[in-house]
């Protein structure tokens, strides 16, 4: 949430350590239970990236919800949309008056990016179970195939996305989330590199 939201707490930098006042972006909070996985699987013998592969499908569902709710409750704005949207079905999402950004009051209609999101991340769900279900029977994958290619399909969607949020400085070649994406990708393709090379 530090790193999304950084020009905010230059100015005061103890308020970073201020806990109590919130919480963990969910990609906080991912990076955290990652974190948390590795110490106990590697601590009781477990086959680390089998156990990941597992996983990836409850953590795409997880986020799969979350942008729903994010959707729902308006928490996620794309860029805003005409004022004069005719009716031809295309998406949309109205947003009350006091959850508009302060200078677009007047538009009613911005880009729905959470359900995209939400949308986007239905298909590499639905990708990763079929992996695990033909794999659990023809073995064609090495462990943890399936979660580092649904990481960097995560990463490619949250990066493409990031073009359609709402931001008022249209100055910034990319915004915070889409440097931490493409980091993520960068260092998702060398994990995976790395492993072909070391299995080899």
């Amino acid at each position: 949430y530090v790193i999304i939201h950084l020009d905010a707490y230059m100015s005061n930098i103890s308020q970073i350590f201020c806990i109590w006042q919130g919480g963990l972006s969910i990609y906080g909070a991912l990076l955290g239970f990652l974190a948390t996985s590795i110490v106990f699987l590697r601590k009781y013998g477990y086959n680390l990236w089998l156990w990941f592969d597992l996983m990836m499908p409850s953590i795409l569902f997880g986020l799969i919800i979350l942008q729903l709710a994010n959707f729902m409750m308006q928490f996620s704005l794309g860029t805003p949309l005409g004022l004069d949207i005719p009716n031809d079905h295309s998406l949309a999402e109205y947003v009350e008056y006091r959850y508009r950004p302060t200078g677009f009051e007047a538009y009613q209609y911005f880009q729905p990016v959470a359900l995209y999101q939400a949308f986007a991340y239905s298909i590499v769900f639905i990708i990763s179970v079929l992996c695990l279900l033909i794999n659990r029977k023809y073995k064609f994958l090495a462990e943890g195939t399936v979660f580092l290619f649904s990481v960097i399909l995560m990463a490619i969607i949250r990066f493409g996305i990031g073009f359609m949020y709402f931001s008022v400085n249209k100055d910034m070649l990319l915004y915070p989330m889409q440097w931490i994406a493409l980091t993520v990708m960068i260092a998702t393709v060398f994990i995976y590199v790395v492993k072909r090379f070391q299995h080899n």
